[in-house]
């Protein structure tokens, strides 16, 4: 199927996952996955984060280096999931 287009930059992509959306342009390390359309726009309505990097500093995680530079082994690898989905969470929509 591929990527579905929905209002305000709300995106499905049935490729990836599954019945999961994402606000923004791209997927990759900063994504944030809601569980439905309603959650994400919800999130959209409320402000400011549209990627994870509003959230968390991606310098923490090792994920944003090379496997050649020395700073990718001194952070854990994908840092920043539990803050993405503890934010994504917080917009979930209980009533669908």
């Amino acid at each position: 199927m591929g990527i579905q287009v929905y209002e305000n930059g709300i995106h499905r992509d049935t490729n990836v996952y599954g019945k999961n959306v994402y606000l923004g342009q791209g997927q990759g390390c900063g994504t944030i996955w809601f569980k439905n359309v309603p959650s994400a726009r919800c999130a959209f309505e409320q402000g400011g984060v549209k990627a994870g990097h509003d959230l968390f500093d991606c310098t923490k995680c090792a994920c944003h280096y090379s496997i050649s530079d020395l700073k990718q082994r001194q952070y854990p690898e994908y840092a920043c999931h539990k803050m993405k989905e503890g934010y994504a969470q917080s917009f979930e929509r209980k009533d669908l």
